[in-house]
Formats: structure tokens, C-alpha cells, sequence
């Protein structure tokens, strides 16, 4: 009776440990999966609008980042001049006559999103141009590009316009929108406000539903040299 009693008790302990075993695995991977969810941390309704002035032939840079708890950080600001070397347009007589009498300011209000690698994400740009003399000669082009990674995200919106038009001033704006899997939807407006000296004010602003930190945001308003540019983008 005993020798029959044993075999029965091992393999009973045995059902027993391969169960322990089966389910320690079982509680491993369901924990590493949700520590690995955890680990994957959003911040949400993330904004921000800013407004910078800028003189004919200056342009001002600005970086922002994410920090893990979820607020902005400026990083850097520069003050940057007029690329030189785009004069083409002022070789002939006609040209620099021209640039004497009536001249044409070129305007850029950019944003641009990266991710923690430092890869574009979104990149909205305003391109304003006017003419001017003193007085705007109601005479404006604009132009709205809305760029983006080829990885996933899809720009939805894109509208680019002149709000006014006046011999003082000229106000130009942008509304751009992304989608992205996994509830990401961000939404930019750039504001360039023209002046009759060339110099330009421009605003930017910007809305994400959520976003990770170490994300960086650079913010650009550029006007250029009275004369550098002729003739509509």
C-alpha cells in the first residue's frame, strides 16, 4: 500500500510545482508589460503663443523643450542676420531702381517640432511678401506651407491668407493642423503683421493634445533686407 501511495504523491507534487512555475511566468510577463505601458509617459494640452517684433534684415530664433513634468523650457534665443549671398535679383539697373523707389519685404514665420532624437515632426511656415515705400502699396503675396514626417503623421489642415491689408500695416496668417495613430493632433497658427518701414512683428501658437517629453519646438521671425528680395514668393 505504501509503494502504490508514493508514485501518486510525486507526481501530485510535481503537477504542483509545474503550476507554481507556470504561473509565476504568467504574473513576469503580464508585470513587464505593464511596467513597460507605464513607462510611456504623455503630457497633455501642451501651448503656448508668443509674439516677437523684428527690424528690416534681422530675425529672431527661439527653442523651447519639454521637461518631464510637463512644462516649457527655453533653451536658447538668438538674434540672426539676413543670409547674404540672395542679391540675384539686384544685378541689373532695373532691378536696383526698382529696390530705389518701391521696395519688397519678405517675411518668415516657421515653426518646427522634433522629436526626443531630434527627427522633424512638423514643420508649418508662413511666407509673407509686400511692397512698400513708406506705405504698404496694397500690394502682398502669401504662401503656407505645412511640412511633415513621412512616418505616420498627416497634415489636415492648411490655410493661408491675408486677414488685412492696409497702407500701415498688413496682417498674413496660417492655421495648420497634424494627426498622428495614438491621439496626437497638433495645431499651429502663425501671425505675420507687415510694416511699411520692412520690418515685420510676427505671433506664433501652438496646441497638442499630448506630446513626450524631451519633444523641442523652434519658433522663427524673419524680415529681410529692404530691396534683397523683388517680386512675389
Amino acid at each position: 500500500m505504501k509503494l502504490r501511495s508514493t508514485r501518486p504523491a510525486k507526481y501530485l507534487v510535481a503537477f504542483q510545482l509545474a503550476a507554481i512555475v507556470a504561473t509565476s511566468v504568467l504574473i513576469v510577463g503580464l508585470t513587464s508589460r505593464r511596467v513597460a505601458a507605464e513607462q510611456t509617459t504623455y503630457c497633455r494640452n501642451i501651448g503656448m503663443t508668443s509674439t516677437a517684433t523684428v527690424p528690416p534684415g534681422q530675425g529672431l530664433e527661439m527653442s523651447y523643450v519639454l521637461q518631464s513634468d510637463c512644462t516649457l523650457k527655453q533653451v536658447s534665443s538668438a538674434v540672426v542676420l539676413t543670409p547674404t549671398g540672395v542679391r540675384s535679383r539686384r544685378a541689373s539697373g532695373a532691378a536696383v531702381a526698382e529696390s530705389i523707389s518701391t521696395l519688397t519685404g519678405v517675411g518668415l514665420v516657421y515653426q518646427w517640432l522634433r522629436d526626443v532624437a531630434g527627427l522633424p515632426l512638423n514643420e508649418p511656415e508662413l511666407n509673407a511678401t509686400w511692397r512698400w515705400d513708406g506705405t504698404i502699396n496694397y500690394e502682398g503675396y502669401v504662401v503656407g506651407l505645412a511640412d511633415y514626417a513621412r512616418d505616420g503623421w498627416v497634415p489636415t489642415v492648411n490655410t493661408a491668407a491675408w486677414s488685412s491689408l492696409t497702407s500701415s500695416s498688413g496682417t498674413a496668417v496660417q492655421h495648420a493642423e497634424y494627426i498622428f495613430a495614438g491621439g496626437f493632433h497638433n495645431t499651429f497658427d502663425n501671425t505675420a503683421t507687415v510694416l511699411p518701414n520692412g520690418g515685420m512683428s510676427c505671433t506664433w501658437a501652438y496646441h497638442f493634445d499630448q506630446g513626450t517629453p524631451g519633444w523641442e519646438f523652434k519658433q522663427m521671425c524673419f524680415s529681410s533686407v529692404p530691396g534683397t528680395f523683388l517680386g512675389g514668393l
